[in-house]
């Protein structure tokens, strides 16, 4: 049985890194940029921008009112990146990384 099972997943746009998918494991939240053509309607995974386990991220919060966001704080070696992900459901978001993340501090 895999351990890293596939929590959440959604398409989404990231303030810096443009659009993509948001996926959320029970070990790591990961961001693949996506490419799309409008004309065929088709969508084409690109290169994986953020692969993180869930042990990097510091902070998890949301944002916005129209434009709701769920922002993710990763450190990496010495550095600190915030992440800020358009996504249609921010409070669900918040609430499912939030569990993920207590689960994986136990």
């Amino acid at each position: 049985m895999n351990d890293d099972n596939k929590i959440a997943q959604e398409d989404c746009h990231e303030d810096k890194l443009g659009s993509g998918v948001l996926t959320l494991t029970k070990k790591k939240i990961v961001f693949d940029k996506t490419h799309g053509r409008i004309l065929d309607l088709s969508k084409k995974f690109g290169e994986t921008l953020i692969d993180s386990k869930l042990d990097n991220v510091i902070k998890v919060w949301k944002e916005g009112i129209l434009m709701k966001k769920i922002c993710v704080q990763i450190k990496i070696n010495d550095k600190i990146d915030t992440y800020k992900f358009g996504v249609f459901n921010n409070t669900k978001w918040l609430n499912i990384l939030q569990k993920a993340l207590n689960e994986q501090n136990q």
